[in-house]
């Protein structure tokens, strides 16, 4: 029986898409879009979680060796497209099943 993440707070966030993708690793790989850019333009960035190490990938801001349950906290500020700071967003979500997870923000 699968469990579903469950979102413990969101302040601007547009939408959210949180997946389980594999079962070989313990990992969560974190994405936030904005203007169809992938983690460009994120101001203040504050991530954290109840388990696992950060670390970049790529792009993407991904913990590895998380034990589950697990709960991540982020809070950011995303630039608008003239450049200038918009409100600050937050998101909070916790996972309960051992695996690989993709978390993709939107605003």
């Amino acid at each position: 029986m699968s469990i579903t993440p469950k979102i413990l707070y969101s302040v601007g966030v547009d939408r959210n898409y949180i997946k389980r993708i594999g079962s070989t690793e313990n990992r969560i790989w974190i994405d936030i879009s904005q203007n169809d850019s992938r983690n460009k333009g994120i101001l203040n960035l504050n991530i954290s979680s109840t388990s696992g190490i950060e670390a970049r990938i790529g792009e993407s801001i991904v913990f590895t060796e998380v034990i589950f349950p697990v709960i991540v906290r982020m809070k950011y500020t995303p630039r608008v497209k003239t450049h200038f700071a918009a409100g600050d967003v937050s998101f909070e979500f916790e996972l309960f099943e051992a695996g690989d997870w993709t978390v993709e923000l939107f605003n």
